[in-house]
């Protein structure tokens, strides 16, 4: 698991604690505990901005129809019209009708990313195992370039290092797998799939099981299910340790 928190709260508690928290209604002691949470969880983090869109968004609304609502009241008041009960009853209830339409639409958001939870349970940055080659020509200079700065997690720059290389024709499998894992950790999960399959096509190499084992996980951020099960059913026969991982992950799909 990348970064993430190895048990979570119960989805109630945990809803509960990212409203809190985008509404201030933590103490210090609580609100420090649980940045501390966020800080350990990639994910957790990623539901707090998800809940705080949402809450403002609708919050922007509510406000826009409480505005509208009160210029109504004014020019009725002014009118000497009188509003039925029924219209005082609705009116009154739009604060608490907020709080249940961000639960519920919290709930539901939650509820549709099934695939992107088990991609961020399973998920974690594979590193950098390729020796490093002395300086000579242009191209292993690049190459030794390209696998620093993916070491180094500066993503963005050892892409193009890599698309340079993969552009001067190089096909050296280690170098299509960490281009594609660079790829991912981009999110640029459909490039990073051809990448994979390009490795597990090259036969014979030794990082055929790797490229399998993110194949299924970038199958799964793209939410091609069939797929990541696929690739993960490849893994078994294998017997290493990707293959133990693989079944793991069987596991968590079944129920998709």
């Amino acid at each position: 698991m990348k970064n993430e928190l190895r048990k979570m709260e119960p989805l109630e508690r945990y809803i509960e604690l990212i409203e809190n928290y985008v509404e201030g209604k933590m103490n210090s002691v609580e609100r420090r505990d649980f940045e501390a949470k966020m800080d350990q969880s990639a994910g957790l983090k990623r539901e707090v901005a998800n809940f705080r869109m949402m809450h403002e968004a609708i919050t922007r609304q509510s406000r826009l129809e409480l505005k509208e609502e009160f210029r109504l009241l004014d020019r009725e008041q002014n009118e000497g019209k009188k509003r039925p009960v029924t219209s005082w009853r609705l009116f009154s209830s739009i604060a608490a009708s907020l709080i249940i339409l961000i639960t519920a639409g919290y709930l539901f958001f939650y509820a549709q990313r099934p695939a992107e939870k088990i991609f961020d349970q399973f998920y974690a940055t594979y590193p950098n195992v390729v020796s490093s080659i002395q300086r000579g020509d242009g191209k292993s200079d690049l190459r030794s370039q390209a696998f620093a700065l993916y070491e180094d997690k500066m993503y963005k720059q050892s892409l193009k290092k890599f698309q340079r290389l993969i552009d001067q024709g190089v096909q050296e499998p280690e170098v299509s797998l960490y281009f594609g894992l660079t790829l991912l950790e981009l999110d640029h999960s459909k490039d990073a799939l051809r990448n994979f399959d390009a490795v597990i096509s090259d036969q014979p190499n030794k990082y055929e099981e790797q490229a399998l084992w993110y194949a299924a996980l970038a199958s799964l951020k793209l939410n091609k299910i069939d797929q990541s099960k696929k690739y993960a059913k490849q893994l078994l026969d294998k017997r290493g340790f990707y293959s133990a991982k693989a079944r793991e992950l069987l596991t968590a799909l079944e129920d998709l």
